[in-house]
């Protein structure tokens, strides 16, 4: 499925953009940097319960097609250098109708995952900067560089909840792919 396709399937979901922001290589995709085979949802606790509603879930996902998975916010460990999972919903980069991941975060995920196709991603964000040098001021965070923003925010209770990944309904999920897992994003 090419990208365009791939995107106008989330945009068919109708979801409220306020509530997720695309992650993994959606951000690489849109820009037409490559082709991705997969867009990766980060949403709030409540749009996922939603979306468990009405989709499968298997753990800390909702398959909601076989191209489209939703994480839960508390899913997400706290990474050095990387905004909270709330933080980068609201700063949130607004392309063709759709909440994109800032670049900058992009590219502190991919560094910190340091597996070999993350670090091709980085190099493609990368040089994507360096010919458009302008960057989208960050609604919200009086723009603020992402990879500076404090990862405080959530309580100690939010972030053992984080920790063990329970989302909120405190059943315990199965983590998303994270530095040395082999899964694709």
């Amino acid at each position: 499925m090419a990208n365009d396709a791939l995107f106008d399937e989330v945009r068919a979901l109708g979801l409220d953009p306020t509530r997720y922001v695309i992650t993994g290589s959606g951000p690489l995709g849109i820009r037409g940097l490559r082709e991705i085979n997969e867009v990766d949802l980060m949403v709030d606790d409540d749009l996922f319960d939603e979306l468990a509603q009405q989709y499968r879930q298997d753990g800390d996902r909702v398959i909601i097609s076989d191209a489209i998975e939703a994480f839960c916010d508390s899913a997400f460990p706290e990474e050095p250098g990387v905004p909270s999972v709330r933080q980068q919903i609201t700063a949130a980069e607004m392309l063709e109708g759709l909440p994109f991941v800032a670049v900058e975060t992009v590219i502190a995920i991919k560094m910190n995952k340091g597996r070999e196709k993350d670090l091709a991603d980085v190099d493609l964000l990368n040089s994507f900067n360096a010919n458009h040098p302008r960057r989208p001021r960050l609604e919200g965070l009086a723009g603020a560089d992402p990879r500076h923003l404090p990862l405080s925010g959530r309580t100690a209770s939010s972030r053992s909840s984080s920790q063990t990944g329970a989302c909120k309904d405190g059943k315990e999920r199965l983590r998303p792919h994270r530095r040395g897992d082999q899964a694709t994003s």
